[in-house]
């Protein structure tokens, strides 16, 4: 048995959430409202020639037109549209005449209103969705043809980070009617790689759900693309990281000597060139993907975890604290944390070995040339640390409140977090990347170097004479002030330790 969150609930009665005219409504309207209701036709021309307002509202947002098409009269929303009524006007719900015909599985009135200048790709509903997104909510298959038919986007994601595809498994029943929804939104075109926030596709969902019919029509093509353009998400297998390619380019490494708070070890800034195509993840590896790889290879890690002991203000290690158990709180959408350097690269041997694709830990220049995403400032939001709360997940006054034992300063900002967050739960970077900054700690492959002499130029890991007992570290995280969560701010760790603020992301190569 499938147990959904409360949103998830609340989401399968959201269509139905559209409020038409109640009785008390009806009987109270006057002049075109009332003659909306009751379809009379000849009443709103006559009024229309007297001068009354077409696009006048009542308490609820709703013009006459969206009364008319609540209750299904089409000589009154042609009579309203002829007069001068907004055909893409929405109520206070955000709704329009398209989506209330759509979620209303009307089929002759979504043809006529969009017939009549209605927009069947008009973002909509309180949840930022489209028409075409409620109907496959609904398993309207006929809607869902005509909304596709008119142009309506299809793979347009709501403020649950959901398309009209995932949107039919995550909240369909699985049945007949969902069934061809799925296949009609695939057989146009919608894309089967793209994920939730949890990184999760709909072929991931039906499977979860054990929708073996909505899984026949997805298998048929759901592994990566062929092509990898810049900015294209993609997955090798279901559960696999959410990839994304990185485009071709060069840029400063390192900070300028004016960067507040930058430390020696970020220069000399250096430019490189990254010549070598390669996908990094969309987001942190989650601790759920993780325990798969735990559970499929029996791969044994010794206990304990780094954290912070107030009483002594340092860090100790905690050997009743592991990757299940950090100490506070996680669910299997938040990153994984207590890896080491080692956990990490076999995290990405074994992918490589089931999916015959060549995974492995970024190199610190392939690390911050992402983490930038294409800007030069101290952050990839800009140089104010205070704005950090609506990008990253860093020590801000929601930590400082449950966390009063880390005596170090905050970010002026609350982003409701005191420990990780669930991945990509914070604004991407340019290049579409979740939590670059913030949330955990990132291993990548080099070992450590006090300053960028001699660094490469060409994008590679630097290994040469260095510090390799100690690995880099990047990012910053949930613990992190205010100058540490920026895109130069470089750490190195002991590649056997293990921390609760601490994991990785991993890079694929291209073809």
């Amino acid at each position: 048995m499938i147990i959904l969150p409360v949103f998830i609930l609340l989401m399968n009665q959201s269509a139905a959430a559209q409020t038409p005219p109640s009785g008390a409504d009806i009987e109270a309207y006057r002049g075109l409202f009332a003659a909306a209701a009751v379809n009379d036709a000849g009443a709103i021309r006559s009024l229309l020639r007297t001068g009354a307002d077409p696009n006048a509202r009542d308490a609820a947002g709703r013009s006459p037109l969206h009364v008319a098409v609540f209750a299904s009269h089409e000589e009154a929303v042609r009579e309203l549209i002829r007069g001068g009524a907004d055909p893409r006007a929405f109520d206070n719900q955000r709704y329009d005449a398209i989506t209330i015909a759509a979620v209303a599985n009307d089929i002759d009135m979504l043809n006529l209103a969009i017939g009549l200048g209605g927009d069947p790709g008009a973002e909509t509903s309180p949840y930022q969705g489209t028409a075409l997104i409620a109907a496959a909510h609904l398993g309207h298959v006929a809607v869902v043809a005509t909304l596709i038919a008119a142009g309506s986007p299809l793979d347009h994601v709501n403020n649950l980070g959901w398309t009209a595809l995932l949107e039919a498994v995550i909240l369909g029943d699985g049945g007949p009617d969902h069934t061809e929804v799925v296949g009609l939104l695939v057989e146009a075109g919608a894309r089967i790689d793209l994920a939730d926030r949890q990184g999760k596709t709909a072929l991931q969902h039906a499977r979860e759900r054990s929708y073996r019919n909505i899984l026949e029509v997805l298998q048929r093509d759901s592994r990566a693309p062929a092509a990898k353009d810049p900015g294209q998400e993609f997955k090798d297998c279901d559960d696999c990281p959410v990839m994304m390619v990185m485009p071709d380019g060069d840029f400063e490494m390192g900070s300028p000597s004016s960067e507040w708070r930058r430390e020696k070890d970020e220069g000399p800034r250096h430019r490189v060139t990254i010549a070598k195509p390669y996908a990094i993840g969309k987001f942190e590896v989650t601790r759920g993907q993780f325990a798969d790889f735990i559970k499929q290879t029996a791969f044994v890690m010794s206990e304990g975890c780094q954290y912070w002991f107030a009483i002594d203000k340092k860090a100790e290690k905690g050997k009743a604290r592991d990757w299940r158990n950090a100490g506070y709180r996680q669910t299997d959408t938040d990153p994984v944390v207590c890896v080491n350097w080692e956990d990490a690269r076999a995290y990405g041997a074994w992918l490589s070995r089931r999916t015959g694709k060549p995974y492995r830990l970024p190199s610190e220049a392939e690390w911050e040339y992402a983490a930038r995403g294409g800007t030069t400032t101290a952050r990839f939001w800009g140089d104010n640390p205070d704005v950090a709360c609506g990008y990253a997940n860093a020590h801000d006054q929601f930590g400082k409140l449950v966390n009063e034992e880390f005596p170090w300063a905050r970010h002026n900002c609350d982003d409701g977090y005191a420990q990780t967050a669930p991945v990509g739960s914070f604004l991407p970077n340019e290049f579409g990347l979740h939590d670059m900054l913030g949330n955990v700690w990132e291993w990548v492959a080099d070992c450590w170097h006090d300053t960028y002499d001699g660094a490469p130029t060409d994008g590679g890991a630097w290994q040469g004479k260095a510090n390799c007992a100690r690995r880099v570290y990047r990012g910053g995280s949930w613990i992190n002030l205010p100058w540490i969560v920026r895109s130069a701010n470089r750490s190195k760790l002991k590649a056997g330790l293990r921390s609760y603020g601490g994991g990785f992301r991993l890079v694929r190569a291209l073809d």
